[in-house]
């Protein structure tokens, strides 16, 4: 009798199961501005891309890329580079410079006009040190049965540094990051140490260093945090809204969504032992 009960029970739930979707508001689309620019080491630096795309429903599966717009970046000297639009006869939203130069220390102006509105950031390209290649690969974890890799610089002196750290692994399909000040570290040896449960032998480990500024160390601060620390747990923190360094010069309540950012980057790549 129990049996018949228990199994009784347990089609009950079953029949009951339903598949139930969100009716979730969708606010309005918001322009988006990926404006990184990346003089990578080694390299002339002269061709650079923004990405343009809006904001779209939790259910959407593709992003709406910009048409369209406008896209330049001036520097201190007035000298102005045009970003021209791919096309490929349908919209990319890719826009592109092959004659950017890069110089450290330079301030440099994005402006960029769409639909009647125009957006403007203003930003210093900043230098970064070379990621040396004295890397370590180390044990970690409370039983010390996790690959941990240890990477190092050396800090740039007499100036305050903030830096981000991009990991592309076989162990992770996203690009994971890491952030960190220079300030227990002044003029010398800096260390970043990346690990993950997935990781294991002749995996290839792309590392990529940024030298920024601190307000968009701050801003990446600030989404690494509500992408992976404030989401843990029945009673987990409202992620934070960030604001980038975007405005709208004709609405300042209508802020895009993305950050101007100009930084000399370092690459590695290193395979698991």
């Amino acid at each position: 009798m129990k049996k018949l009960f228990l199994l009784l029970t347990v089609l009950l739930l079953i029949s009951c199961e339903e598949t139930i979707t969100p009716d979730l508001k969708t606010a309005a689309p918001k322009l988006v501005i990926d404006a990184a620019i990346d003089w990578e080491k080694g390299t002339a630096g002269n061709i650079q891309t923004i990405r343009l795309t809006k904001t779209t429903g939790y259910y959407q599966t593709e992003v709406p890329k910009v048409s369209g717009a406008t896209v330049i970046v001036t520097n201190s000297a007035n000298t102005v580079f045009n970003f021209v639009e791919v096309n490929t006869g349908t919209p990319t939203g890719q826009y592109v410079c092959n004659n950017f130069v890069p110089v450290i220390g330079e301030t440099y102006k994005l402006t960029v006009t769409y639909n009647g509105q125009t957006y403007t950031a203003e930003e210093k390209l900043k230098q970064t040190p070379e990621i040396s290649n004295d890397v370590e690969q180390i044990k970690i974890g409370l039983n010390n049965d996790q690959i941990g890799i240890r990477i190092k610089c050396t800090d740039i002196a007499n100036q305050k540094d903030f830096y981000i750290v991009k990991v592309q692994s076989p162990a992770n399909a996203f690009p994971e990051f890491d952030y960190q000040p220079d300030t227990f570290s002044e003029g010398n040896l800096l260390y970043f140490i990346y690990s993950h449960e997935k990781l294991k032998k002749d995996m290839q480990i792309n590392f990529k260093l940024y030298g920024v500024s601190e307000r968009y160390y701050t801003y990446m601060k600030i989404l690494i945090g509500n992408a992976s620390g404030g989401a843990n747990g029945p009673f987990q923190v409202p992620p934070t809204k960030v604001r980038g360094n975007i405005k709208n010069q004709n609405d300042e309540q209508d802020a895009p969504i993305g950050f101007f950012s100009l930084s000399e980057s370092s690459k590695l790549s290193y395979t698991v032992k």
